[in-house]
């Protein structure tokens, strides 16, 4: 049905709507051909909308999880350019330039971007979660260890975090993090 409406009013709300849904159910099908293609329309022919911005972010996933990673932080950053598409996408956009960072072997870059999230957008508790796990392993990763305590011992301080499975595995990294201090 929805291929139908595509081919019917190509390049109407109505479309929007059905190429959404084929691209999301591609994507679970990992048909990434086809999801690329339905998204790649959807942000040219509906570049102001916010689900531009959501095709932007699912492409961005895509190609990192292709180890596309230059074309991945190229979606990640288009969303952060449209001040009018502030909020949840932004720290997942952050999040995913993090990702392509660490991709590329730039570690130092990718703690900037996970502290911003944390730092900038703690309301979204399950990207400061994500993003101050991410910062304290980057951190470890650059052999600085004293700053990955630190930081997950400051994700600790914040008791609302609790609920996160990263709450978890920071306790559990901070162990292993204090050894080689």
């Amino acid at each position: 049905a929805a291929n139908t409406i595509v081919e019917t009013f190509t390049e109407t709300d109505y479309a929007l709507s059905a190429r959404m849904f084929i691209a999301k159910e591609a994507v679970k099908n990992k048909d990434y051909k086809t999801a690329l293609t339905h998204l790649g329309v959807i942000r040219e022919v509906f570049a102001s909308d916010l689900q531009a911005a959501e095709a932007l972010a699912m492409m961005g996933d895509i190609y990192l999880e292709q180890k596309r990673y230059k074309e991945a932080d190229e979606c990640y950053k288009a969303i952060l350019a449209v001040k009018e598409w502030k909020g949840k996408l932004w720290p997942r956009a952050l999040y995913g330039r993090g990702e392509c960072s660490i991709g590329m072997g730039k570690l130092s870059e990718a703690c900037v971007y996970y502290e911003r999230i944390y730092v900038m957008y703690s309301f979204y508790k399950d990207w400061a979660s994500k993003a101050y796990l991410k910062r304290g392993q980057c951190l470890a990763n650059l052999r600085e260890y004293n700053k990955a305590v630190e930081t997950l011992r400051e994700m600790l301080k914040h008791e609302e975090l609790s609920q996160f499975p990263e709450w978890k595995e920071a306790k559990q990294e901070i162990e292993k993090y204090e050894k080689r201090i």
